[in-house]
């Protein structure tokens, strides 16, 4: 490649980039809010799937004594069943798909953000005020913060994918992992 293309390559892709404090402003906001949305998205919907389950595993679990003692389905024993089947089979999702858990670490990371947000907005010390902070810095140690939530957040989901291993919490004492 020639050192003109390289250099019309460069200026084409410089073209979209930020160049003033506001326009930096505008997209670091815009990048917040989509993490916000992202994760208020997935904290209702794994609180959802988390309650649902367990609804149905209790109401599978309550009627099942209540059906095996009904003279009237006595005589259809598959009826009397299936409400505990139902109510084992949603505990097995809730439990495979551990929907309180990937809830909670939603929620979590949706409450550091919004956090950052807060204490941005508000210049608090050390990280986004002070006498010697600027704007450009206050901006720049927002981006970063809620850069690394999320990439957190990203690294705990690859080592519970490919170790198959929870990676939040703490290990219990004595045990080594993978």
């Amino acid at each position: 490649m020639s050192r003109k293309t390289k250099s019309t390559e460069r200026k084409t892709i410089d073209a979209g980039l930020p160049t003033t404090l506001s326009e930096r402003v505008k997209v670091v906001m815009e990048t917040y809010e989509d993490y916000r949305e992202f994760y208020q998205g997935e904290t209702t919907k794994y609180s959802l799937c988390y309650q649902i389950l367990v609804i149905v595993t209790l109401s599978g679990s309550a009627l099942t004594p209540i059906l095996l003692l009904s003279k009237a389905l006595s005589s259809h024993p598959v009826w009397q069943a299936i409400p505990g089947a139902i109510g084992a089979l949603a505990a097995a999702i809730n439990a495979a798909f551990r929907y309180r858990q990937e809830w909670a670490q939603a929620y979590f990371t949706l409450s550091a953000l919004k956090n950052e947000y807060e204490r941005f907005r508000a210049r608090t010390q050390p990280d986004y005020g002070g006498r010697n902070t600027t704007d450009e810095a206050a901006l720049n140690a927002f981006q970063d913060r809620i850069s690394f939530l999320v990439m957190s957040e990203v690294a705990a989901w690859r080592n519970e994918t490919f170790n198959n291993e929870p990676a939040r919490g703490p290990k219990p004492e004595g045990t080594q992992s993978g």
